[in-house]
């Protein structure tokens, strides 16, 4: 009896340790790859927002990596062209493209959307730190912006400025403005906004100067353009239209330009844009508008929609190929517009040849365009292997 016992008491022990040596059952693996996924994900979300709240309060602030933020990278009066706007401007001129056509040095102060509030303040701190022959101004802000919501822009720019007298006069002007409070130590600002924190912490790249390539194709539908229509400019945009020629005329040497970028206008409202209040083809007819005061004020209003001499057509723009959208131009077009626009720059306000520059200023422009050479050749073919796959 008793080694009856044994037998089947090492008999259990056996069996048990056989179950414990079985795989583990397919449903507890499931739960142990659920959970190690859930773990991961979790760490690297904690990581991340860690990371994020270091890079802000510790180097460098993304209104300083936006293109008016990195405007006060560009060497001091280097720039011949300055372009002042917003998204239709960012994605549709190319500076490297103008320098490598005629030479001549450019940048984008942009923002989607630039304020017309941020733009007079843009004016009087382009003229402070450059010396451009001709500056751009896109009017496309005056037929929906309001002084009401003027405020929001103006803090994110006066975020983007360094520290100095300028940003001092700034928060004089307007009260609402406050110092940033997270400044952790003396210096600590000037600290966060040097160079090399940029691509380290944000992958900010200065080489574009100001311009973000758009690389997908729409093709848009083409609605005739009334050249006589003209819309009335809401009160708001009026006064600062006003505002803005009156800043301008303060600087006679400068080579004022206004205008609405070209491409071919939809005449239906954007279903996902909030912003949009009017079809791209009324928005055109409200900047029309503005024609008058700025020829009046004896500034250059260039019509790419009305004037046959710089109509899309004659652009050599393809409402098939060219367009991001019915607002934006995509690198293609960009490209178009930019050789156009630079040789026409060129030859009415240049004399047909480009300033001469410092050998640093054309060292790092040249840099510059190397940099631009190994993106658009990327973008090149990444938009024809697009194209052929819709051929096909």
């Amino acid at each position: 009896m008793e080694n009856e016992k044994e037998n089947s008491n090492s008999n259990t022990e056996i069996k048990e340790e056989e179950r414990t040596s079985l795989p583990a059952p397919i449903e507890s693996k499931k739960k142990r790859i659920g959970k190690n996924i859930f773990r991961f994900v979790s760490f690297f979300a904690c990581f991340s927002a860690c990371l994020s709240l270091v890079a802000h309060y510790l180097f460098f602030s993304l209104e300083e990596g936006t293109p008016y933020g990195l405007f006060y990278k560009e060497e001091e009066k280097s720039l011949d062209v300055v372009m002042i706007g917003s998204s239709t401007i960012r994605h549709g001129f190319i500076p490297m493209e103008m320098y490598e056509e005629t030479g001549l040095t450019s940048y984008s102060i942009v923002a989607s959307p630039n304020h017309l509030e941020t733009i007079e303040i843009q004016i009087r701190e382009v003229m402070r730190k450059q010396n451009p022959k001709v500056v751009y101004i896109d009017l496309n802000g005056i037929n929906n912006q309001t002084k009401k919501e003027a405020p929001s822009f103006v803090k994110q720019y006066y975020e983007a400025m360094p520290e100095g007298e300028a940003k001092r006069e700034l928060k004089q002007k307007y009260p609402y403005l406050k110092e940033q409070k997270y400044e952790l130590f003396p210096g600590h600002n000037s600290f966060r906004q040097q160079s090399y924190w940029e691509t380290l912490v944000y992958g900010v790249k200065t080489f574009d100067k100001g311009y973000s390539p758009m690389k997908a194709t729409k093709p848009v539908k083409v609605t005739k353009v009334d050249k006589e229509k003209t819309l009335p400019i809401p009160e708001d945009g009026l006064n600062y239209l006003k505002e803005i020629l009156s800043i301008c005329k303060e600087y006679p040497t400068v080579n004022f330009l206004f205008g609405e970028m070209p491409r071919y206008l939809d005449d239906t409202i954007s279903s996902f844009d909030l912003y949009q209040v009017r079809s791209p083809l009324d928005a055109y007819y409200v900047v029309k508008s503005a024609k008058p005061y700025v020829e009046e004020a004896g500034f250059t209003f260039l019509d790419y929609f009305s004037d046959e001499k710089i109509l899309p057509d004659y652009i050599g723009l393809d409402p098939e190929k060219d367009q991001y959208d019915a607002e934006h131009l995509n690198h293609r077009g960009a490209k178009k517009f930019t050789k156009f626009f630079s040789s026409y720059l060129l030859k009415n306000y240049f004399n047909g040849k480009a300033p001469e520059h410092s050998s640093d200023i054309t060292s790092s422009f040249e840099e510059c365009l190397k940099k631009y050479h190994e993106e658009d050749e990327k973008i090149e073919e990444k938009m024809n292997g697009k194209d052929k796959d819709d051929e096909d």
